[in-house]
């Protein structure tokens, strides 16, 4: 047999044995996910020892010049190997993108190479389907960052990840993406982490649909993850797209809590104050509380979660607290606004106010006009179709003086996705009583 010959073999066996170092590495963590969310095997087992024992025969015909016996046994091998796969990938349709992240989030494997071998097994794959790739985009980003720890950030520069993933995925069986359209796909997944990296408040990554746009670009390139450039432009958005989620979600984890706990003062008046319990609204509230601390605890959370939870937190508050809030805390008053919400406070002759940092100078200027300020809701309505009406009486003392003020007041505002979106206040309350009828009437 020719020296050309033999090489070929050579290479043959050299990708064999890759191939079974990512069969036998999914396998492994096809096993830890069992055991991790299961308790129990994944089923039939793979005989993975004698797999070895015909590798190790086959490497000894090269070995000991016995080329010409090779090539059956290469042949024999690969087919095994195929069974193998369409094993592996059964067991795989069985769990969700959603646990594969919980597992690495959890257990934390520590050979950087689990995600590469994780990811040569998926492009091995011919049947791709949205949970696919899915998973690929999440072990992608690991990969990116070099270690198997999931929140950790990128370590190489963009050129060397871009090499990691040729050699990653030279050997994939998904369709080739037309090379022409690469650059363009490049640019625009270059262009969302830009996009995701101006947010500033927690809100814009939702209203401003940030996320979901690099979830559906993500979607839509389906296989052409399979093209290196593809593949690192997606890493690196998700990197910047998770730096982002994680920066803005740690100043609302904060607001959150100091909500929470104000709720929590807010419950115990109404069980100390007789024995009706608190409003259906705080019930609503710890449900979805609930739901929320049940994902921290996975490390699981998503925006939608937050974005819900802040609601519930508002019909609370808005209801039995929200001008209080206020003045204890202008940063968790403005974050039940949207980023483009207005506050009309024109009917008082004082103008309009648009956006959050508008809102806010406003609530401060407002506040520090005044210590001791107390409010009390006389009335509160919602007039469905995300209209409230509410009449308000606030009192305080004006500062550097002893004179005490008051003001009796109405606020109809309209609400979106859990956001107030416009608020104006009134001095005439049946002005704004038919106002505010009129608004839910006609949207």
């Amino acid at each position: 047999m020719s020296v050309e010959k033999i090489q070929l073999l050579h290479d043959d066996y050299i990708r064999l044995t890759e191939r079974f170092k990512a069969l036998w590495t999914f396998h492994q963590f096809v096993r830890g996910v069992h055991k991790t969310f299961f308790s129990s095997d994944p089923g039939q087992p793979i005989d993975f020892t004698d797999l070895y024992d015909q590798m190790k025969t086959i490497a000894s015909h090269i070995n000991t010049g016995s080329p010409e016996a090779v090539a059956p046994l290469l042949r024999d091998l690969n087919s095994r190997l195929d069974g193998v796969a369409r094993q592996l990938r059964d067991a795989d349709r069985k769990f969700s993108p959603s646990l594969l992240r919980r597992f690495f989030e959890r257990v934390r494997p520590q050979d950087e190479k689990i995600a590469f071998y994780l990811l040569r097994f998926y492009f091995s794959q011919a049947d791709i389907d949205d949970d696919v790739i899915d998973k690929v985009d999440f072990l992608a980003t690991v990969a990116a960052t070099g270690r198997a720890d999931p929140d950790a950030s990128a370590t190489k520069p963009r050129s060397q990840i871009k090499k990691f993933f040729e050699s990653l995925t030279a050997s994939s069986v998904w369709p080739r993406m037309d090379t022409a359209m690469t650059p363009a796909i490049v640019r625009a997944f270059d262009e969302l982490a830009t996009d995701v990296a101006s947010a500033r408040e927690f809100e814009e990554l939702l209203n401003q649909r940030l996320l979901e746009n690099v979830r559906t670009m993500k979607r839509r390139v389906a296989s052409g993850l399979s093209n290196p450039e593809i593949l690192t432009a997606v890493a690196w958005c998700n990197l910047t797209s998770r730096s982002v989620f994680h920066r803005l979600y740690e100043k609302e984890e904060r607001r959150l809590d100091e909500a929470t706990g104000r709720i929590t003062d807010l419950e115990r008046e109404w069980t100390h104050d007789g024995d009706e319990g608190p409003p259906p609204e705080f019930r609503r509230f710890r449900d979805s509380r609930i739901r929320f601390d049940q994902q921290t605890k996975e490390r699981n959370v998503r925006a939608q979660q937050v974005v819900e939870l802040k609601a519930a937190i508002g019909d609370v508050l808005t209801k039995f607290d929200a001008p209080g809030l206020e003045a204890e805390d202008i940063e968790a008053a403005v974050s039940f606004y949207g980023p483009d919400a207005v506050w009309d406070a024109s009917p008082w002759g004082m103008g309009v106010f648009e956006g959050q940092a508008a809102l806010r100078g406003f609530f401060e200027d407002w506040s520090s006009s005044y210590s001791g300020l107390e409010w009390t809701a006389e009335e509160i309505r919602d007039l469905g179709n995300g209209v409230t009406f509410a009449v308000i009486l606030q009192k305080g003392r004006v500062v550097g003086s002893t004179s005490s003020v008051q003001l009796r007041y109405a606020a109809v505002a309209e609400w979106r996705d859990g956001l107030i979106v416009r608020n104006t206040s009134y001095t005439d309350i049946d002005q704004a009583r038919a106002g505010a009828e009129r608004l839910a009437a006609g949207r």
